[in-house]
């Protein structure tokens, strides 16, 4: 029984034993001790409201009152919603942005659903299904001899992850296979002229990968039905068409003046600016 369904009947329930109390209707009282166990609500509806219409005109309207407040919440469409985030992509955007920014994780999911629930229905009831970060680590050694991305990776596991409803997957970057090159005359450049360290930096793979394959997964599986996406990577395109054929809707959440390829071709798109100061974790610890 979904929660609208529980408010609706203990809204009902207290109206019926308040009128039960004023009328003393011995048939109204057995009506309310089996009304949470009853399988067909509407047609109890029914006979309680006849009832009370023959013991007191005044009852009944307040019973009637109480069955279309009940049928109003239970009529209330309900969208599952769940949430793919691109971590760096949503990080180094929110750093263009403003470099001192915090991001509450835990404030995030709600601002989200409610920014996207107006475009496809302000009028249903969003059910949150669930937060997937998709990330990756720079496994090198740092001058210290520990890994530059260890902090990190530490926050991820054992802050992040254990988030309520928050499922981190992560990746360790791999090297690059050469050395970059000068843009003029294509030398390779294996030591920065200026630091003496390596050249040779890393690349994330197969982060992209595992969120498509969740949003894919997790759709065939019917786990939601929409699905708000962090990200402005066109490499999604694919994803999102494919989706729309499965009736799963697709809300881009980016920054202003990116990704409007990908945008277009989401259901619809929401400029992630306009209520940064919703999930602002201040003063940060």
């Amino acid at each position: 029984m979904n929660a609208a369904n529980t408010i609706g009947q203990e809204f009902v329930w207290l109206t019926f034993l308040s009128v039960t109390i004023r009328i003393q209707s011995i048939r109204l009282v057995y009506a309310l001790a089996v009304l949470p166990a009853c399988c067909d609500i509407a047609a109890m509806l029914t006979e309680i409201c006849i009832e009370a219409l023959l013991v007191d005109e005044e009852a009944a309207d307040q019973v009637c009152e109480a069955c279309d407040k009940y049928h109003r919440v239970d009529s209330l469409e309900q969208i599952r919603f769940r949430i793919f985030v691109d971590f760096w992509n949503f990080q180094l955007s929110i750093m263009g942005m403003d470099k001192d920014f915090k991001v509450d994780w835990k404030k995030l999911p709600k601002c989200l659903i409610d920014n996207a629930l107006p475009e496809i229905d302000g009028s249903a009831s969003p059910i949150y299904q669930g937060m997937g970060v998709y990330m990756s680590f720079d496994p090198t050694i740092g001058a210290d001899g520990k890994k530059k991305d260890g902090p990190l990776r530490n926050w991820a596991t054992n802050v992040l992850d254990r988030m309520p409803g928050v499922a981190v997957s992560s990746v360790e970057r791999r090297r690059k296979k050469s050395h970059p090159s000068c843009p003029a005359c294509h030398e390779t450049v294996e030591i920065c002229p200026a630091c003496g360290n390596g050249m040779r930096g890393t690349q994330e793979k197969g982060v992209d990968t595992r969120l498509a394959t969740d949003m894919i997964r997790l759709a065939w599986e019917d786990a939601y039905d929409v699905a708000v996406l962090i990200s402005s990577d066109a490499d999604f395109v694919p994803v999102v068409e494919f989706l729309d054929t499965k009736n799963k809707k697709v809300i881009h959440c980016g920054f202003h003046g990116v990704g409007h390829h990908f945008a277009k071709k989401c259901w619809a798109s929401i400029d992630i600016e306009k209520f940064t100061s919703d999930f602002e974790r201040l003063n940060p610890k």
